[in-house]
C-alpha cells in the first residue's frame, strides 16, 4: 500500500487532521511574511509538517530529525530559519514572485499518520513611493 499522500488529498483511511493556517492576504514587497499553520494532534506526536507554493515543497519540519528543519531551493523565496518552526513559516524579503497559493500539510506520527492540508493566497504588493 503506498502510503504517500499527494498534496491536497487531506485524507487517510476516512480520518482528516484539523488544521487552520493564517496567511497574510496581502505583503509588501521586500517585508517579511508571517504564515501560521495551527493544528491539533490530540495526544499524539507530530511526523512531519510542510509548506508548498502551488504544488512544490520548499520547506519540511520533522521533529525526528535533525536538524528538524530543511528547506528545498525555489526561485525568490526565502525562509529566516531563525523564525520558522514547526507551526510558523517566516518568509524574508517578499517579492512579486512570491504572489501565489500556499499550503500547509501536517501528518501525526505512527500509528495512523493522520493528513490534513490547507491552502490560502498570499499576494505581494509594490508599496508606491512618496513623490
Amino acid at each position: 500500500m503506498d502510503s504517500k499522500l499527494k498534496l491536497g488529498e487531506g485524507k487517510r483511511e476516512g480520518k482528516e487532521l484539523p488544521i487552520r493556517i493564517d496567511v497574510p492576504p496581502y505583503v509588501r514587497e521586500g517585508d517579511t511574511a508571517i504564515l501560521r499553520c495551527q493544528y491539533d494532534l490530540d495526544d499524539d506526536k507530530l511526523y512531519t509538517m510542510k509548506w508548498y507554493k502551488g504544488a512544490q515543497e520548499f520547506f519540511r519540519f520533522t521533529p525526528k530529525e535533525s536538524p528538524p528543519i530543511k528547506t528545498f531551493p525555489l526561485f525568490g523565496l526565502e525562509v529566516d530559519p531563525i523564525l520558522s518552526n514547526s507551526s510558523v513559516l517566516a518568509l524574508a524579503n517578499v517579492d512579486l514572485n512570491m504572489t501565489g497559493r500556499y499550503s500547509c500539510e501536517v501528518t501525526k506520527d505512527y500509528p495512523d499518520y493522520t493528513t490534513g492540508v490547507k491552502t490560502c493566497q498570499m499576494n505581494v504588493i509594490v508599496s508606491r513611493q512618496p513623490h
